[in-house]
């Protein structure tokens, strides 16, 4: 005796969406039973599988989602480190030159300091030498002065003498005028 059962093709036979069951099934049901609970279990397996699957599938994406990101990462890592080494080359070149362009200007302001410092020492030199020749025309001016003063005096007292002898004189006349009066009264 067999019974048809939908949905499956449980005994081999093959109709419309109908199973034929063994008979020897149907009459022993704590086999049955079993059989029927292991499929239970093996259904629960199943579904705890496909369960799992979908787990593993979000695993799986995230692990290329990661991998993807990773490489993304690593990608603007070395374009940043790419971008970075080219910035400290432009650094250190600009550096280089302004250091560069720095001690030209550098040895050019102490090409003129050196120039400026010779001059210095020129115009001091000069200065030395000048006051130098000041102290001298100073000492011969007041050599000259001396000798002026010593010469007024000498005038001075020459002058003196020439009035004291101009008085002398003077009165040297006067007396021969008076004597001249005399001789001419006499001569008559």
């Amino acid at each position: 005796m067999s019974e048809s059962i939908a949905g499956g093709d449980m005994a081999g036979s093959r109709g419309a969406g109908m199973v034929t069951i063994p008979a020897y099934i149907l009459e022993d049901s704590p086999r049955l039973a079993k059989k029927l609970n292991d499929l239970q279990q093996a259904e629960e397996r199943a579904r705890a599988a496909v369960a799992l699957v979908g787990p593993a599938n979000e695993i799986a994406q995230l692990r290329a989602q990661a991998a993807t990101e990773r490489d993304e990462q690593d990608r603007i890592t070395n374009e940043t480190r790419t971008h970075c080494e080219e910035i400290t080359a432009k650094a250190k070149r600009e550096a280089a030159d302004i250091v560069s362009r720095a001690r030209e200007t550098a040895e050019g302001l102490l090409l003129e300091a050196d120039a400026v410092v010779a001059r210095a020492r020129d115009t001091v030199a000069d200065a030395t030498t000048m006051k130098s020749e000041a102290a001298q025309l100073h000492a011969d001016l007041q050599g000259t002065q001396v000798a002026s003063t010593a010469e007024r005096e000498a005038l001075n007292k020459l002058q003196l003498d020439l009035h004291e002898r101009e008085q002398l004189l003077l009165d040297e006349k006067s007396k021969l005028a008076t004597v001249r009066e005399q001789i001419d009264t006499i001569l008559g």
